[in-house]
């Protein structure tokens, strides 16, 4: 169970603390073709692709998979999880601000929970 609780918390963490770019006219560029990773207190990482078609993939720490779309504007990002249904939380999105951050930045991010992620943009998908 404890390890259901973790992979959640990293989910829900990323989804508040999302990156931008410098690009006015995308702010989700910097993360496609890229990996972003959300690594809660225990270690668990979770990693997320994001695409350009409004889509997204993880990768959870136990090498199971999540996927669902996205939404941004200038200044929120909206996650909505399809697949798992235990972390789909109803097709309700998760927004949160949409903060600056480039391939190689590194961030720590609090939820409205107050779990706490490192948050890292990896060049390349690994």
């Amino acid at each position: 169970m404890k390890r259901s609780l973790s992979i959640a918390a990293a989910a829900a963490l990323f989804t508040l603390a999302l990156a931008g770019t410098s690009q006015a006219a995308d702010a989700m560029a910097d993360t496609y073709g890229n990996t972003v990773v959300a690594t809660d207190a225990s270690g668990a990482a979770v990693k997320y692709f994001f695409n350009a078609d409004k889509t997204w993939t993880a990768t959870l720490p136990d090498k199971s998979t999540a996927k669902g779309t996205w939404t941004s504007d200038d200044k929120q990002i909206c996650v909505i999880v399809a697949e798992p249904a235990a972390m789909a939380n109803g097709g309700k999105p998760n927004c949160s601000p949409l903060e600056a951050h480039k391939v190689g930045d590194s961030w720590s991010s609090t939820n409205s929970a107050g779990q706490t992620a490192k948050i890292t943009i990896v060049a390349g998908r690994s």
